[in-house]
């Protein structure tokens, strides 16, 4: 018969463990025995795993299988669904063919592939600065290697990173497979911009190494005082330009309260009227003032008062001082 090596298998595949048998004459399955045998990595114990004999056939591990049609022709070999982690080991296969009897013996391993995860963290890490980290999880065996590698423009050539790299300890998880996390510090302002950086995975169970990759955009830099400036002054005159609409409703309120009725003359309202005649030139100066120029009241003649960087002449009484005061203190707070 012929058994033996090592086979290799992913972790929840369906397995055929090989076991072929040379016979000189036809094999009688009616009258020939197999049973098979496994030794677990840990335990120094075998335990049975399937029997065939004649008309009788068993299995001891749930959908072990040896095929009768496949065992006419001398193919004895063992078909495991759903195989785990800890049913690696050795398997025997023995075989009796009365008065013969002959045995082989094949090493299992189970292996799962890394799912890779590349991105960006940001916690705890300065303005040009990143981290990034390589996350390779559910893999078995255990070791495992992580590198780095970048591609610029001037070497295309996947060079290796030795610098601001740290890898950590792998961490095993309750199925019994591991994860491990590998860190790469850069400051893209020492960088060049289109730079490709690889994070590269090889394991035991992936015939070509694991690649994600991702490139280097532009540094962000910080505001310069010009751009706040500029910044300021567009966001200013909506500001400005709500104030004014604000201060209007509240000089037209007892405007219109005067014209519609008989009432008798109030200083209050003769002030909110005058008031009124000042700002709308102002304001329709304002409006039609090409953008990005100052601002710049008109020049106050002698006798004129200030309310609201807006010059009006009026009779100082109580109820107007009132007035006037609540509106250079709204224009004050909303200004700055």
């Amino acid at each position: 018969m012929m058994a033996g090596g090592t086979q290799i298998t992913p972790l929840n595949d369906n397995v055929t463990i090989f076991c072929n048998i040379f016979y000189s004459q036809p094999l009688n399955i009616t009258s020939m025995g197999i049973t098979w045998f496994w030794k677990s990595l840990t335990f120094d114990k075998e335990v049975k795993v399937f029997e065939f004999f004649g008309d009788h056939q068993e299995a001891f591990r749930p959908g072990a299988i040896v095929s009768p049609w496949r065992l006419k022709s001398g193919d004895a070999s063992l078909r495991l669904p759903g195989i785990q982690l800890e049913e690696a080991g050795e398997y025997r296969c023995e075989v009796v063919v009365t008065p013969l009897k002959a045995q082989g013996t094949v090493q299992l391993e189970v292996v799962a592939s890394p799912a890779s995860r590349l991105f960006l963290d940001q916690v705890g890490v300065k303005e040009n600065e990143g981290k990034y980290m390589c996350e390779s999880s559910g893999f078995y065996p255990e070791a495992i290697n992580i590198t780095w590698e970048k591609q610029t423009q001037k070497f295309p050539h996947p060079i290796e990173i030795s610098e601001d790299v740290i890898t950590g300890p792998t961490i095993k998880n309750m199925d019994g497979t591991f994860n491990v996390t590998s860190c790469l510090k850069l400051n893209s302002s020492q960088e060049d911009p289109g730079t490709v950086y690889q994070c590269v995975v090889r394991h035991a169970s992936l015939h070509t190494p694991l690649r994600s990759n991702f490139t280097l955009t532009a540094a962000r830099h910080s505001l310069s005082e010009t751009e706040k400036t500029d910044n300021f002054s567009i966001h200013w005159w909506p500001i400005s330009f709500i104030g004014v609409g604000l201060v209007l409703l509240i000089v037209l309120i007892p405007w219109k309260k005067v014209r519609g009725s008989k009432a008798k003359f109030s200083p209050v309202s003769w002030a909110s009227k005058k008031l009124l005649e000042q700002l709308l030139p102002t304001l329709q100066a304002s409006r039609d003032r090409p953008a990005g120029k100052d601002f710049v009241s008109p020049p106050s003649p002698s006798g004129v008062g200030n309310v609201g960087c807006v010059p009006i002449q009026f009779p100082i009484t109580e109820d107007l001082a009132v007035t006037c005061h609540l509106t250079s203190v709204w224009w004050f707070v909303t200004l700055g």
